[in-house]
Protein backbone atom coordinates (compact mmCIF):
# COMPACT_ATOMS: atom_id res chain seq x y z
CA UNK A 1 0.00 0.00 0.00
CA UNK A 2 2.83 2.39 0.78
CA UNK A 3 4.30 2.00 -2.70
CA UNK A 4 0.92 2.63 -4.35
CA UNK A 5 0.41 5.81 -2.32
CA UNK A 6 3.96 6.88 -3.10
CA UNK A 7 3.19 6.60 -6.83
CA UNK A 8 -0.28 8.13 -6.59
CA UNK A 9 0.58 11.06 -4.38
CA UNK A 10 4.15 11.59 -5.51
CA UNK A 11 5.63 11.12 -2.01
CA UNK A 12 8.95 9.81 -3.18
CA UNK A 13 10.87 10.65 0.01
CA UNK A 14 8.17 9.93 2.60
CA UNK A 15 8.93 7.11 5.07
CA UNK A 16 6.80 3.99 4.84
CA UNK A 17 5.32 4.44 8.33
CA UNK A 18 3.90 7.85 7.34
CA UNK A 19 2.42 6.43 4.16
CA UNK A 20 0.95 3.48 6.07
CA UNK A 21 -0.67 5.97 8.44
CA UNK A 22 -2.25 7.74 5.46
CA UNK A 23 -3.24 4.38 4.02
CA UNK A 24 -4.95 3.39 7.26
CA UNK A 25 -7.19 6.43 7.18
CA UNK A 26 -7.95 6.09 3.47
CA UNK A 27 -8.37 2.32 3.40
CA UNK A 28 -11.47 2.45 5.62
CA UNK A 29 -13.67 3.16 2.63
CA UNK A 30 -13.90 2.60 -1.09
CA UNK A 31 -11.85 5.70 -1.81
CA UNK A 32 -8.75 3.76 -0.81
CA UNK A 33 -9.53 1.03 -3.31
CA UNK A 34 -10.16 3.56 -6.06
CA UNK A 35 -6.90 5.33 -5.25
CA UNK A 36 -5.02 2.04 -5.53
CA UNK A 37 -6.59 1.21 -8.87
CA UNK A 38 -5.74 4.67 -10.21
CA UNK A 39 -2.19 4.38 -8.90
CA UNK A 40 -1.79 0.97 -10.53
CA UNK A 41 -3.13 2.25 -13.86
CA UNK A 42 -0.82 5.26 -13.73
CA UNK A 43 2.18 3.10 -12.87
CA UNK A 44 1.46 0.74 -15.77
CA UNK A 45 0.87 3.53 -18.26
CA UNK A 46 4.03 5.33 -17.13
CA UNK A 47 6.02 2.19 -17.94
CA UNK A 48 4.65 1.88 -21.47
CA UNK A 49 5.44 4.55 -24.08
CA UNK A 50 2.41 6.76 -24.74
CA UNK A 51 2.93 6.34 -28.47
CA UNK A 52 1.79 2.72 -28.03
CA UNK A 53 -1.33 3.24 -25.89
CA UNK A 54 -2.22 6.88 -26.62
CA UNK A 55 -4.18 6.39 -29.86
CA UNK A 56 -6.26 3.53 -28.41
CA UNK A 57 -6.95 5.56 -25.25
CA UNK A 58 -8.04 8.58 -27.31
CA UNK A 59 -10.36 6.45 -29.47
CA UNK A 60 -11.90 4.80 -26.42
CA UNK A 61 -12.36 8.15 -24.70
CA UNK A 62 -13.99 9.63 -27.81
CA UNK A 63 -16.30 6.62 -28.09
CA UNK A 64 -17.42 6.89 -24.48
CA UNK A 65 -17.74 10.67 -24.52
CA UNK A 66 -19.52 10.74 -27.85
CA UNK A 67 -20.66 13.98 -29.43
CA UNK A 68 -23.68 16.21 -29.13
CA UNK A 69 -25.14 14.38 -32.15
CA UNK A 70 -24.84 10.98 -30.48
CA UNK A 71 -26.21 12.19 -27.13
CA UNK A 72 -29.80 11.86 -28.34
CA UNK A 73 -29.12 8.34 -29.57
CA UNK A 74 -27.60 7.36 -26.21
CA UNK A 75 -30.58 8.77 -24.33
CA UNK A 76 -33.01 6.91 -26.62
CA UNK A 77 -31.12 3.62 -26.12
CA UNK A 78 -31.06 4.13 -22.35
CA UNK A 79 -34.80 4.87 -22.26
CA UNK A 80 -35.52 1.80 -24.37
CA UNK A 81 -33.36 -0.36 -22.11
CA UNK A 82 -35.05 0.99 -18.98
CA UNK A 83 -38.51 0.39 -20.46
CA UNK A 84 -37.57 -3.20 -21.35
CA UNK A 85 -36.14 -3.77 -17.90
CA UNK A 86 -39.25 -2.29 -16.28
CA UNK A 87 -41.57 -4.48 -18.36
CA UNK A 88 -39.48 -7.56 -17.52
CA UNK A 89 -39.86 -6.80 -13.79
CA UNK A 90 -43.64 -6.56 -14.07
Amino acid sequence: MAQQLRVLLGFTNAPDHQLEEIAGSVNDNMTGNAACVIAERNAILNGIPKSLWGPAYERAFALVAGTTQTLGEKIARAEKHLMLADSADS
